[in-house]
């Protein structure tokens, strides 16, 4: 699978909504997800939201969904 996001770099939510072509509000609903959320971290206690590009690569790839499968 080609890499959507660089493994040596975090992306701030809108990056990450704009590179999926998904509405910001669709990252932020995954990252609240109880059941299997987007990885991210915060740098600091209340510091912004970053997702990290390796985190993210290995979460599409083992939550990839084959449609004919279906």
């Amino acid at each position: 699978m080609n890499k959507l996001f660089k493994d040596d770099r975090a992306y701030r939510p809108d990056e990450v909504a704009e590179i999926l072509g998904i509405n910001i509000k669709t990252v932020y609903r995954r990252i609240n997800d109880v059941r299997n959320p987007f990885p991210c971290v915060r740098l600091k206690k209340h510091g912004p939201l970053r997702i990290p590009g390796n985190k993210m690569n290995k979460f599409l790839e083992e939550n990839k969904v084959n449609p004919l499968e279906e």
